[in-house]
């Protein structure tokens, strides 16, 4: 969580401290006002988004020694006076996303960090309202809290991907908003959906 100003990134893992917040079992001074957090599969990485770049943080949450947190780099993302980050997750352990909104055109892109690739998705910005991973970490997600979508980066390396939200593969479809969705994997199934309602879960 962040904490204040949003320059302080508190940090407990609950399977091996049971610490409520305001407290925490660490604290990483940011050196700048975080807008989102994001952790990797295996909880060895934190990304923290800033709002034209990113802080790397290393972290190791082991059971008997948890080790303290540290900066392991920064990298600037292309944010500009139309373009602006949103969100950040990340894919598996090392592929980084922001969801950037474009103010001029009204639209959203998918940044891939790692590649340093443009994905622009020619939808209205109010559209999208979540970009996550889903729980096995294999694919990417968007939701407008009915519908949920599977993105998929299949362009040249070197070519900016256009496609309509409409075309991305659907992976199911809500009646009603859900207030909370994660995508994960039963048998041969790719990607189902639960719908987290309140106050209770309910299978796609």
């Amino acid at each position: 969580m962040a904490d204040g100003l949003l320059d302080n990134l508190k940090i407990t893992p609950l399977r091996i401290a049971n610490i409520p917040p305001p407290m925490s079992l660490h604290e990483f001074q940011l050196k700048g006002n975080a807008s989102d957090v994001a952790v990797n599969h295996s909880s060895s990485k934190i990304a923290v988004l800033h709002k034209n770049s990113i802080s790397l943080i290393k972290y190791s949450p082991k059971i008997k020694e948890p080790t303290k947190p540290s900066i392991e780099g920064t990298i600037v993302i292309p944010t500009s006076s139309v373009l602006r980050a949103l969100q950040i997750c990340y894919l598996g352990n090392e592929e980084l996303f922001v969801l950037m909104s474009n103010i001029q055109n009204g639209t959203i892109a998918v940044y891939n960090v790692t590649t340093s690739r443009m994905y622009n998705i020619l939808t209205p910005q109010s559209a999208v309202v979540n970009m996550f991973p889903s729980q096995e970490h294999d694919c990417l997600c968007l939701s407008n809290g009915n519908e949920v979508y599977k993105v998929t980066f299949d362009s040249p390396v070197e070519a900016i991907a256009e496609r309509e939200l409409a075309d991305l593969e659907t992976i199911c479809a809500f009646p009603n908003l859900a207030p909370w969705v994660e995508v994960v994997r039963v048998g041969e199934e790719v990607c189902p959906c639960f719908c987290t309602c309140v106050p209770h879960c309910v299978p796609h």
